[in-house]
């Protein structure tokens, strides 16, 4: 399995917001990961829930954070849209520490 990262633009608040809102992101989300604009933002598409968890937890480890739909948490939505936002050195960091998970997270 794929998830397609594509890195979106991270200055323009006014595009991201309503992309975060339509991803299913509560808004209290949308206003922390809009904090974070100076970083770089890559967006995945159709990730499973417990991909989408895996991912975000390590992210915040690393200091960096993921927005994900807000019910990625209770297994559902079967597939979620994930924006990954952290910076250059963390998103290295973070293919190190998803190498060997499952979910194809390792690719």
């Amino acid at each position: 399995m794929r998830y397609s990262p594509r890195l979106i633009s991270t200055r323009d608040l006014h595009r991201l917001i309503p992309r975060l809102r339509e991803a299913g992101v509560s808004p209290a989300g949308a206003d922390i990961v809009s904090r974070k604009i100076e970083n770089l933002v890559i967006l995945l598409e159709e990730v499973p829930p417990a991909a989408a968890n895996i991912i975000k937890q390590q992210l915040l480890s690393l200091g960096g954070d993921a927005a994900v739909h807000r019910d990625v948490i209770t297994g559902k939505p079967e597939k979620s849209t994930a924006y990954l936002i952290a910076d250059e050195r963390r998103f290295s960091r973070l293919a190190e520490k998803l190498a060997g998970q499952p979910f194809a997270l390792g690719e």
